[in-house]
């Protein structure tokens, strides 16, 4: 059957299309990886700047503290001072453990997206510190520029290509449709260099047109038309 009026092709658009549909959700899921990745190793650098202030803060209040008890022995200062110096260590403590927790779940995140094993995975030690390098402002785009780059966008955008194949294969159902057939029902014989002589029903060709179909085909365009302005809105 020659696909004279482009229906077959129009399928194959629509097929091309939902795939490229597909792969796009596949890059936008990339992207959100790689972004929770990224996101998730800032955060834990970032706790590990904190841990190493708090560690310094600590070890500050620990000298302070024997400071302190050293001139309460010597009758200089009452067991107030003293006790709100013990205070402000605890406290510190307190907050060096709770950056440590969160250090570590951001560790484990990044295992996790990373496809590793959270219990034993580690951050590797980095000479280079990423949060004193800024990254450069994005130049030379325009905002529709920036939402083309949005692989859900895109995904979309492939969606509503499929969606209007589809539908131009629903309208060529109206048009006639052509079929060839070869029978095999016959022999073809070459008596001499010039003649050719064959007898027998080799090749059929046959039309079809839609006269009588109760509908069936405008509702298909109807429901195509459909489905094409859902993906459009």
């Amino acid at each position: 059957e020659p696909d004279i009026f482009g229906q077959k092709r129009s399928d194959a658009d629509a097929a091309r299309h939902a795939a490229l549909g597909v792969q796009e959700q596949l890059h936008g899921a990339q992207l959100l990886l790689a972004a929770d990745m990224a996101e998730h190793y800032f955060q834990a650098r970032a706790a590990q700047s904190r841990l190493h202030s708090a560690q310094c803060q600590i070890a500050t209040l620990q000298r302070l503290l024997q400071y302190a008890q050293g001139r309460f022995q010597a009758g200089q200062i009452n067991a107030y001072h003293v006790q709100q110096v013990r205070l402000q260590l605890a406290a510190a403590q307190a907050r060096h453990s709770t950056i440590g927790a969160e250090y570590a779940a951001h560790v484990r995140s990044i295992a996790v997206l990373a496809g590793q094993t959270p219990q034993g995975f580690r951050l590797p030690d980095s000479g280079v510190d990423v949060l004193a390098v800024q990254a450069a402002a994005p130049a030379g785009q325009t905002p529709q520029g920036l939402l083309e780059r949005r692989p859900d966008l895109r995904a979309h955008a492939a969606q509503v290509q499929a969606h209007a194949a589809k539908l131009a294969s629903a309208k060529a159902d109206l048009l006639p449709r052509f079929s060839i057939e070869f029978l095999g029902q016959g022999s073809i014989s070459v008596n001499s260099a010039t003649d050719l002589k064959g007898w027998g029903s080799l090749l059929r060709v046959g039309l079809q047109v839609p006269l009588f179909t109760n509908g069936r085909i405008q509702a298909n365009i109807a429901a195509a038309d459909a489905r094409l302005q859902t993906a459009l809105l």
